[in-house]
């Protein structure tokens, strides 16, 4: 995709901040955390430069700003490419992971990020308590097979341990743990746990900001649903919309929600304000017409999108897959 590749300021720095030790996190059970403000810095309230939903184990901010070289993404790179600041020790930022392990790591990560709130927590429409379903002991899983397995087995776990769903096991998880069965003779499971949910009103209140640059959502399958608490919030507050948005369009959120989720979602930001960018079936980027007229960085990342077949700017919105990236008017024409 286009943006991807490009070595920038995050990639060639993090020699000079040191590799910093990552914490084990040890394993806690079923226990119901409800952590979400311990320990955050006060971000003043003011526009925070990014917030992630749905962490994981890998392509983080957290990662690409305070992490090792091997963890650093270059996509994560390419939406930072539309922050106005990208330095570590002014960079601000909320993250945001149900799970305690992720929530843990990121937190050990973000000790020298002195701007980055890591929050433990869903983010829902309502605030409450939920049920998480995670992988259940893949230390236990990988200690069973034979040690020169065991590379490929953690390899294949880490699409498990990203598969953590709110309300119900994630939609491809029967199918990744058949492969494991089969190939290991392994049983893949995943047990539920209680976490904290908010909204975002609660979410914002917590972290202490108002409004972001880039919003990054990947939540398997409630994508739509904090979308929309989002946009609840910000009815009234519009300065508080986010400049840029990514989330995921993989039909997960058709499939806890019904058909059609992702497409109303994207509708109803669009009535909202915002300009389509880019859809596949990976994520979906869509910008707010005002920040687009504001701010020279973002102008810039949407420049980054170019036709591969009439080779033109601002043909929105574009598509995009391994054979390259194309604007609806060339899809049109080919048929597609």
């Amino acid at each position: 995709m286009v943006g991807y590749g490009s070595d920038s300021w995050s990639q060639n720095t993090w020699r000079s901040r040191g590799q910093w030790q990552e914490a084990d996190v040890a394993a806690n059970g079923n226990a119901f955390h409800s952590s979400s403000s311990q320990g955050l810095p006060d971000l003043g309230w003011h526009k925070a430069h990014f917030v992630q939903i749905g962490l994981g184990n890998n392509t983080t901010f957290v990662q690409n700003l305070g992490g090792n070289e091997k963890d650093w993404s270059h996509h994560v790179d390419w939406l930072l490419q539309a922050c106005s600041e990208r330095a570590p020790s002014r960079i601000r930022g909320v993250a945001v992971e149900p799970v305690y392990e992720h929530a843990e790591a990121a937190r050990n990560l973000a000790a020298k990020l002195p701007n980055i709130a890591v929050v433990q927590a869903a983010i829902s429409e309502k605030d409450d308590s939920t049920e998480i379903h995670v992988l259940e002991s893949p230390d236990d899983l990988l200690a069973k097979v034979k040690r020169n397995d065991r590379k490929n087995l953690e390899w294949e776990l880490q699409f498990l341990r990203n598969m953590s769903c709110v309300g119900g096991e994630h939609p491809e998880f029967s199918q990744l743990a058949d492969w494991v069965q089969t190939r290991y003779g392994l049983l893949a499971r995943m047990v539920p746990r209680r976490v904290e949910s908010l909204c975002w009103s609660s979410l914002v209140k917590t972290a202490k900001f108002e409004g972001c640059e880039v919003l990054l959502v990947d939540a398997e399958g409630h994508d739509a649903s904090i979308l929309r608490s989002m946009l609840k919030h910000c009815k009234h507050r519009q300065k508080e919309l986010p400049d840029l948005i990514q989330f995921e369009t993989r039909g997960h959120c058709d499939s806890c929600e019904g058909h059609e989720a992702e497409w109303q979602i994207i509708e109803l930001l669009q009535s909202s304000g915002y300009i389509l960018v880019a859809y596949s079936h990976h994520d979906t980027h869509l910008v707010h017409r005002l920040a687009l007229q504001q701010r020279w960085e973002l102008q810039s990342w949407v420049d980054g999108w170019v036709c591969r077949s009439c080779k033109r700017k601002g043909r929105f919105p574009y598509t995009w897959g391994k054979s390259g990236t194309y604007c609806k008017p060339c899809c049109d024409a080919a048929g597609y």
